[in-house]
């Protein structure tokens, strides 16, 4: 092997088209369609040529002729273009070949009255132009030989620079034959050599028709049968054309005619194959846009439940980090019961950190205490320094325990960063078939023309505020709702914030038949502990503190609105819960 590696070319493809993802055929042909084929066909092929024969002056109708002719050049060079644009969007060589054909047969047959002086020597050659048709007509058929001959794609095949090839080759055909007549090398050809060539081209237009046809009604395609049309009406164009050396100049007219039919049959053919790649491009397209437009909308609820569980998470971390710091620091100077509660607590929002990181899944709703379910959120939430009185004695709800205790909790940050130094009361009261629990504090509270905006998402009462994400009540609300809740913001007779949440009540659920109860999800513990603290009164557990400090921890007793202080001199002794 030479230094550098092979360059020998590699091996072209030659197999399925893969371009082709989308469906771009016809399957029927439509009454309509046949229906202007007819009248075109009366019209333009018998009824336009016999007018046009009738013309007394022989110049009015060779002008005729050549406006025709140069209309029907106008059309296949149009189609042509129509077929090279569809194999530019789905690959197909064999349609390239047939717009390249049809292209340079418009193209090479436009010029004939212009060229037919330069070439011919007679009256009736120079009228019926033998040479630039015979040139035309014979590239058309080589390109359409070639086309039915390809495979679906080809690498090896370039339709733009083989259009341009046989458009080159055509005319300098056509230049070498002006150039001999320039020169006076032409002679008078017999009109029956004319009449053989006309015949020869016929029997290949009509060889190609049957061709077509059979391919047409084997794969049930219009676009082919139309083809065949064409290719069939052509042989009878050729054929008209060269009786008209022999017979009646009036042949030509008809012949002509029947080639601007077949120009409209190959533009109209063209122009729908090729509107059906855009009709399923745009459907396509469409659909695109809807999948699209819906993985956006996945991605955006996606980011939206990742910035929620985000903000829960933060705020179960900070209840965790509150209270493991308490039992790091004050291990010793505390009593079993204030350890019992704590722990308690940890396991409680443990259990819940990790419903918040495996995703919210939709529980049935269980009937459930109050107190049992809020007492681990009080216990973390006053490890941050938040004063807290409740008054849920044993009231009972119907929902989500762990959902609630998500909203409580989301108040309370609240509480803590708005109301900082206020004490926070929650109440709880039955009738009427719920349950309505109160949560207040006596902060600076929230504008009235936005109790409903801070529900929200991304909605701060504060937009310059670098904290807070905005998420907190509108995620209070949403997991309400979603337990066939309510909670709306009040105001509060002295200044201050009050969050009216509801739930059912346990008189509007029916008991399982079997008989078995729904728990909630929480350590058994848990409830021991709150079990010890129905009532009134909660104890508020020592505050974290500096371990050189002289001075003792400070135990607050929270009962009934009622706060009360005790010191311990000795940093040794227990402190208790009164």
């Amino acid at each position: 092997m030479p230094h550098g590696g092979s360059t020998a070319p590699g091996p072209v493809y030659v197999g399925v088209d893969r371009r082709q993802a989308r469906l771009a055929v016809r399957h029927s042909i439509g009454i309509g369609e046949m229906s202007i084929f007819v009248m075109g066909l009366a019209l333009v092929g018998v009824v336009l040529p016999t007018l046009l024969s009738d013309l007394p002056p022989l110049n009015a109708a060779e002008h005729a002729q050549t406006a025709l002719r140069t209309t029907w050049s106008i059309l296949f060079v149009c189609a042509g273009l129509f077929r090279l644009v569809r194999w530019r969007l789905t690959g197909e060589i064999s349609t390239a070949l047939l717009g390249a054909g049809m292209f340079c047969f418009g193209l090479l047959s436009a010029p004939t009255a212009a060229l037919a002086p330069l070439i011919h020597t007679t009256q009736p050659e120079i009228s019926l132009s033998p040479v630039t048709r015979a040139v035309a007509v014979t590239v058309f058929l080589v390109a359409l030989m070639r086309s039915f001959r390809s495979a679906p794609v080809d690498a090896r095949i370039h339709p733009l620079r083989s259009t341009a090839q046989m458009s080159i080759a055509g005319l300098g055909v056509l230049a070498a034959f002006i150039a001999a007549g320039s020169l006076g090398s032409t002679a008078a050809i017999p009109r029956t050599t004319w009449v053989v060539v006309s015949a020869v081209q016929t029997a290949c237009w009509l060889t190609l028709a049957v061709v077509v046809l059979a391919r047409g009604a084997r794969t049930r395609s219009p676009s082919h049968i139309w083809i065949g049309l064409g290719l069939l009406l052509m042989a009878s164009a050729e054929l008209l054309h060269g009786l008209a050396f022999i017979g009646p100049f009036s042949l030509a007219f008809f012949g002509t005619c029947l080639q601007v039919v077949v120009g409209g049959i190959a533009l109209a053919n063209s122009a729908a194959d090729l509107g059906l790649v855009f009709s399923a491009d745009g459907n396509r397209l469409i659909s695109l846009s809807g999948a699209l437009e819906e993985a956006e909308q996945m991605r955006t609820e996606e980011e939206y439940e990742q910035e929620e569980r985000l903000h829960d998470a933060r705020s179960v971390i900070a209840a965790l980090k509150a209270a493991s710091i308490t039992l790091d620091r004050y291990d010793e100077r505390l009593d079993t019961s204030v350890k019992h509660s704590l722990r308690s607590s940890l396991v409680s929002e443990l259990a819940r950190l990790e419903r918040v990181i495996d995703g919210r899944r939709r529980e049935p709703l269980q009937a459930f205490r109050l107190d049992v379910a809020l007492g681990p959120v009080f216990t973390a939430e006053r490890e941050n320094g938040l004063v807290i009185t409740n008054k849920l004695g044993s009231v009972k709800a119907v929902g989500r325990p762990l959902e609630l205790a998500t909203v409580v909790q989301n108040l309370l940050v609240n509480a803590r960063r708005y109301a900082p130094g206020s004490v926070v009361r929650i109440s709880a009261t039955s009738s009427g078939g719920r349950v309505q629990i109160l949560v207040e504090d006596r902060g600076p509270g929230v504008d009235p023309t936005q109790h409903e905006m801070i529900f929200q998402r991304g909605y701060r009462c504060r937009p310059d505020e670098a904290d807070g994400s905005g998420l907190g009540l509108y995620l209070a609300r949403r997991l309400m709702r979603e337990q066939d809740g309510e909670i709306v913001l009040r105001e509060r007779p002295g200044g201050g914030a009050s969050f009216l949440l509801s739930l059912q009540g346990t008189s509007v659920v029916q008991q399982p038949k079997s008989g078995i109860q729904i728990r909630h999800a929480v350590d058994a513990s848990v409830k021991g502990a709150a079990d010890e603290g129905d009532g009134a009164t909660v104890t508020h557990l020592p505050r974290q503190r500096d371990k050189n400090s002289r001075s003792g921890s400070v135990a607050t007793v929270v009962g009934d609105d009622k706060i009360h202080h005790a010191t311990s001199r000795r940093a040794g002794r227990n402190l208790k819960a009164t």
